[in-house]
């Protein structure tokens, strides 16, 4: 090859040498740049993080993360004792079932003659007014109350499961029979002593009641006499 032609070559080789220096310069630069800029937003390096935590706090107070708030409001509606549907449920399922045993003890004491009226299911004083007349005449710890075992004794008998009494009667038994008392002295103010015990006074103040009202005189606490006494302080 001539010698003028071989130093063309040579100087357009140089050329294109010097512009693939300067195109990967610039490409280094720019890649810097878009380095710099995505770790200001994005809090990728510890150096720009620095710089820019104010920011990124005061953005953080502005536009609080949704799923952040979800939560908080969940647990504030926790700490405001709203109850969860499962305790709703299971509270419902009790009061059922409780008011299915009533009107199952109030069936039994209907066929052994304690009441007249169809079971319902409410243990109003009448029921309990039964409860106890059964109790009493039966030799049991008198409470006037709705239980199992009560249901038991009804259904099977008074020998099954029974125990002797430790004491005449509970603390329910007694606001039953204060609260008997009370009707009765309604009719004659006074003239009854309003104890919660069943003694000789409120048999006499229940026989006068039951005769002047066209009962059977039997001078005890029936659910019929409950009944007739809520009747006639409701006409009184």
């Amino acid at each position: 090859m001539p010698e003028p032609v071989l130093r063309i070559v040579l100087i357009i080789c140089c050329v294109f040498a010097l512009g693939a220096t300067a195109n990967i310069a610039f490409m280094q630069d720019d890649g810097q740049r878009l380095s710099n800029i995505t770790t200001s937003r994005y809090g990728t390096s510890s150096t720009e993080a620095s710089n820019t935590e104010g920011s990124a706090g005061y953005t953080a107070l502005r536009a609080p993360n949704p799923r952040s708030r979800a939560g908080s409001d969940t647990r504030s509606g926790a700490r405001s004792g709203t109850r969860p549907r499962s305790g709703t449920r299971q509270g419902q399922a009790s009061k059922h079932k409780k008011r299915d045993l009533v009107r199952a003890i109030q069936r039994e004491l209907k066929s052994a003659g304690y009441m007249r009226r169809q079971p319902d299911g409410n243990l109003d004083m009448p029921t309990r007014a039964a409860i106890l007349a059964y109790e009493r005449r039966t030799g049991q710890e008198m409470t006037g109350a709705a239980s199992e075992h009560l249901f038991k004794t009804l259904l099977l008998g008074i020998t099954v499961g029974t125990r002797p009494p430790r004491k005449q009667q509970t603390q329910s038994a007694t606001r039953i029979i204060r609260y008997i008392q009370q009707l009765l002295d309604q009719r004659s103010p006074g003239t009854l002593n309003t104890n919660g015990r069943i003694d000789e006074a409120m048999r006499h103040a229940i026989m006068a009641f039951e005769r002047s009202h066209g009962m059977r005189v039997e001078g005890k606490i029936t659910a019929e006499l409950v009944t007739r006494l809520q009747h006639a302080g409701q006409r009184g």
